[in-house]
C-alpha cells in the first residue's frame, strides 16, 4: 500500500477535509494511506475513468470526511432535504442545520410513527400512523397538528407547486390545495384493498404506486395532472405484476419528462412521455441487478439511486439513456434495512429503523462539478 505522500509531498500538502485527490493513471493501490492514518479507498477501478487528458485514466481518491454512519437519538425511518436543512422522523421529528451531521429534537409529542415527510419552500408536512398529519411553515423548526380525513396509517406525502398529496393504507388518497390544512378525498379507480405507497410529484403531472394484496395481488401505477384529485390507472398487462410489489416511484426534476418506478423482483420500470406509458428495464442479463427486492428511489442531477435491502444501487448516468446504462452496487455500512432514501446536492441520506442512518457524500459534493461514475471511491467514510 502506498503513501498519499508518495505522490504528493509529505504532509499532505494541506489537504482539506472532502477535497478530490486525483492520481496518475500508472497508480496500481486502490487503496492509499494518508501520514494520519486515514485511509482512501478508490473502490472500482475500471469505473474510475472519469477524466480524460490524451487518453490516459488516472484513478481518483477522497479525503474522509465522518464515518458514513452516523447516531441520532431515536429511530429513524423517514427523511426529507430542505433549503439548508435535513429532517429525519419516526416516533419524533429531528432536524439538522450541518448538512445531517448533528440533529435536533423539533418534535416529540406524535401519536404514532412517521412514515414520511415532504417539504416546500413556504411549508413542510409529515404524515404517519392512525391518519397523523403534521404542518409546519418554518422549515420543519415547529410543527402543529393538522385535521385528518382518515384513521388509516399513512405512508407517503407528496407537494407540488399549489397542492399536496397523501395517500396510505386501505385507498386512503386525499388532496390539499391549501398548503396542507384542510383535505379532501381524490377521485381514483382504487378501492379498500388498496396500499399506496410512494407519491411523485411535478408541475404537471402526478404519480403514486399502489399494491393490493387482499383481492387481486396486483400492483399499480396512478397518474394525474390535476394535482391529485383525479387519478387514472396506467394501463399494463395484469401478468406483468402478478404477485410483485411496486414500491418506490420519482420523477427527474431537471428533466420531468422522464420518471422511474421500482418494486421487488428487479422490477424498474421506466417513463420518458410524463408518466403515460412505460417500459419494464431488461434485467434478466444483468447479474448485478437480478433478483433484488427494491425499496425507494430518489434521483439528482446526475444519477438514480435504489434501495434495496442494506445496500443501495447506483446508476452510471439518468434514466433518459438506454437500457445499456450501467450500475454500481454500493456498500454503505447500512446495519438495519434501509427504509427511505432522499438526496441533496451533497449527500444521499438513508434513514434506518434504529438510532443510526447513514449519510453518503457524492462526488458531486466532494468538489466535482461534473457527473462521474459512481463507486467506492465517490463516497466519504472511514473505514
Amino acid at each position: 500500500m502506498s503513501n498519499l505522500s508518495d505522490f504528493i509531498g509529505s504532509g499532505g500538502g494541506g489537504l482539506s477535509v472532502g477535497q478530490v485527490v486525483v492520481l496518475p493513471a500508472s497508480t496500481s493501490d486502490t487503496e492509499i494511506e494518508t501520514d494520519s492514518g486515514v485511509l482512501l479507498r478508490s473502490g472500482f477501478v475500471e469505473e474510475t475513468n472519469f477524466d480524460s487528458t490524451n487518453g490516459v485514466f488516472p484513478l481518483k481518491f477522497v479525503l474522509p470526511e465522518e464515518d458514513s454512519l452516523i447516531g441520532i437519538s431515536t429511530n429513524a425511518i423517514s427523511v426529507a432535504v430542505g433549503d439548508g436543512y435535513v429532517l429525519l422522523a419516526e416516533n419524533d421529528i429531528l432536524r439538522s442545520t450541518d448538512n445531517g451531521l448533528t440533529f435536533t429534537t423539533v418534535e416529540s409529542s406524535l401519536p404514532g410513527k412517521i412514515r414520511d415527510i415532504a417539504v416546500s419552500d413556504t411549508y413542510q408536512l409529515a404524515v404517519g400512523d392512525s391518519g397523523t398529519i403534521y404542518r409546519s411553515t418554518d422549515d420543519g423548526q415547529t410543527w402543529s397538528s393538522v385535521s385528518s380525513p382518515t384513521s388509516q396509517n399513512l405512508f407517503t406525502v407528496s407537494i407540488g407547486n399549489g397542492y399536496a398529496i397523501i395517500g396510505g393504507r386501505e385507498g386512503s388518497l386525499f388532496y390539499s390545495t391549501n398548503n396542507g390544512q384542510s383535505w379532501s378525498s381524490s377521485n381514483a379507480p382504487i378501492d379498500a384493498d388498496d396500499d399506496i405507497f410512494d407519491t411523485a410529484v411535478s408541475d404537471t403531472y402526478q404519480l403514486l404506486v399502489i399494491q393490493n394484496y387482499t383481492t387481486s395481488n396486483y400492483a399499480y401505477v396512478l397518474r394525474s395532472t390535476d394535482g391529485g384529485q383525479t387519478w387514472t390507472q396506467v394501463q399494463f398487462t395484469e401478468t406483468d405484476f402478478f404477485g410483485v410489489d411496486l414500491f418506490g416511484v420519482a420523477i427527474d426534476e431537471q428533466n420531468p419528462q422522464n420518471a422511474i418506478v421500482v418494486g421487488d423482483s428487479s422490477i424498474i420500470l421506466i417513463s420518458n412521455d410524463q408518466g403515460q406509458t412505460w417500459r419494464i428495464r431488461d434485467v434478466d442479463n444483468d447479474t448485478l441487478l437480478y433478483n433484488e427486492n427494491f425499496g425507494k428511489v430518489a434521483i439528482d442531477d446526475f444519477r438514480v439511486y435504489i434501495t434495496a435491502g442494506y445496500e443501495i444501487f447506483v446508476s452510471n448516468g439518468k434514466i433518459e439513456l438506454d437500457d445499456d446504462n450501467t450500475w454500481s452496487r454500493v456498500d454503505v455500512n447500512a446495519q438495519n434495512s434501509i427504509e427511505q432514501i432522499a438526496v441533496s446536492d451533497s449527500f444521499i441520506f438513508l434513514p434506518q429503523d434504529r438510532n443510526e442512518y447513514n449519510r453518503i457524500a457524492t462526488s458531486v459534493g466532494a468538489g466535482m462539478d461534473a457527473p462521474a461514475p459512481f463507486g467506492l471511491s465517490y463516497y466519504v467514510r472511514i473505514r
